[in-house]
């Protein structure tokens, strides 16, 4: 993948994943300048993925691995959609993290900041973005985190 956003994440420890879509929905859409990914779990480069409920089975330390984990796979997504234009990325636009918690659970802007953190150091002040963080009580095939991401292209 020749691409420096992808060696960012390469040397911060997240290669980018080679995915494979067997749903019916598309990785990503470009509308104009900006691009829309679809919603992605902490699978690992490896295939695994991150499962576990926050504040049960899994504590804060590992939730934030698992929204680290989804960026890369919201960027894997993001060089799907655009491969010959993956160079015109200009930055994040929003993020929105849902959190699979118990109702105790209240730190889920510190398992966001990890994805945002991650943004911000792979693009620099082209990763600041708008976000929400929302905690819910279940997530598809029990994951702790999902991440859905829009990105802006330069004009």
């Amino acid at each position: 993948m020749n691409w420096r956003i992808a060696e960012i994440m390469l040397e911060r420890g997240f290669p980018l994943p080679r995915l494979t879509y067997e749903n019916r929905f598309l990785p990503g859409r470009r509308l104009g300048s900006l691009v829309f990914i679809s919603s992605v779990t902490p699978r690992q480069h490896d295939g695994t993925e991150l499962v576990g409920q926050i504040g049960s089975s899994i504590g804060i330390e590992q939730a934030k691995e698992a929204a680290r984990w989804c960026v890369a796979n919201s960027l894997a997504c993001l060089y799907d959609t655009l491969l010959q234009d993956i160079h015109n990325v200009a930055g994040v636009v929003d993020v929105l993290v849902f959190m699979n918690s118990v109702t105790s659970f209240t730190q889920h802007s510190e398992v966001a900041d990890a994805a945002s953190e991650l943004f911000e150091l792979t693009f620099g002040d082209a990763g600041k973005h708008s976000r929400g963080a929302i905690g819910v009580a279940s997530l598809v095939r029990n994951v702790p985190v999902v991440l859905k991401a829009t990105y802006s292209m330069s004009e």
